[in-house]
């Protein structure tokens, strides 16, 4: 009896580990969600199929998936949106990373108890019933790229003039003109057949998530999937929305909205 008494009494823990855990607060669109680096420490798959916060809201796995464009868009190819999943596999060894353009942990709702600084404990759950607790501290809508360490110190400056055309061959060759407009007045092609109307870009004010050249890249990387019908840009590089942010941040200061927005018309923003 001896040996089914120790097999009884040794204790099986996931191999799953949970790192650099952030839970970001709801922002204009975006709800709030949460991402975490995860690591298989086994030797056999593990399937995250779920995250549960105790006493808090329920939470869907997402990722993004490519969706066509309207008819009359067609030749612009497709756009990234969010699509719930109901696992996500985790070879032995491997390393997956939920963060903005790729796996997602979106919460319909947050409480009005938790606040920029908390720490919130969540339930990371595999196949098997395994699970493995951590601490995700909340951070707010524009601290996300750094919280996750996402940040790029090699970034060219924001204010040069190479970012600035690099944003703006970015903006033009990635579709924003077809919503946007091509002097980002919102008065694109396809601006007519979308609820609410794009965004024009030459107000100041025009910014739902903030306006300040950071908190444009990240909506970029997240888009405002509710009440907007902006997409995410999952393909983008952290500098390359940078860049782009930089330009449209910059087409809000050109004064005739008659004149071309181009690196050359744009004067520095302070």
């Amino acid at each position: 009896m001896l040996p089914v008494l120790l097999v009884g009494c040794l204790r099986f823990e996931s191999p799953l580990a949970v790192e650099r855990a952030v839970l970001v607060l709801p922002a204009g669109g975006a709800p709030a969600a949460l991402y975490f680096t995860a690591h298989n420490r086994g030797h056999n798959l593990v399937t995250i199929t779920g995250v549960e916060i105790p006493g808090g809201p329920a939470t869907t796995l997402q990722t993004v998936t490519a969706h066509r464009m309207p008819a009359a868009s067609a030749a612009q190819g497709t756009m990234a949106i969010m699509s719930p999943v109901d696992a996500v596999p985790l070879e032995a060894g491997a390393t997956v990373r939920f963060a903005p353009g790729g796996y997602t942990v979106a919460l319909p709702s947050v409480p009005f108890t938790w606040w920029e600084g908390d720490s919130v404990a969540i339930a990371v759950v595999s196949a098997g019933a395994f699970r493995r607790d951590a601490w995700a501290r909340v951070v707010t809508y524009r601290q996300l790229d750094s919280a996750l360490g996402l940040a790029d110190a090699t970034v060219a400056p924001l204010d040069s003039a190479a970012m600035v055309a690099e944003g703006e061959a970015l903006y033009r060759g990635n579709g924003c003109a077809q919503c946007h407009g091509r002097l980002g007045d919102g008065q694109g092609p396809l601006a007519a057949t979308l609820e609410p109307p794009p965004r024009n870009f030459r107000r100041a004010d025009a910014y739902r998530n903030g306006g300040d050249v950071e908190s444009i890249a990240q909506t970029l990387a997240t888009g405002i999937p509710g009440g907007g019908a902006m997409p995410l840009y999952a393909h983008l590089t952290r500098s390359e929305r940078l860049a782009l942010a930089r330009y449209v941040r910059a087409l809000s200061t050109v004064s005739s909205a008659s004149a071309p927005a181009t690196p050359a018309s744009i004067k520095e923003s302070p």
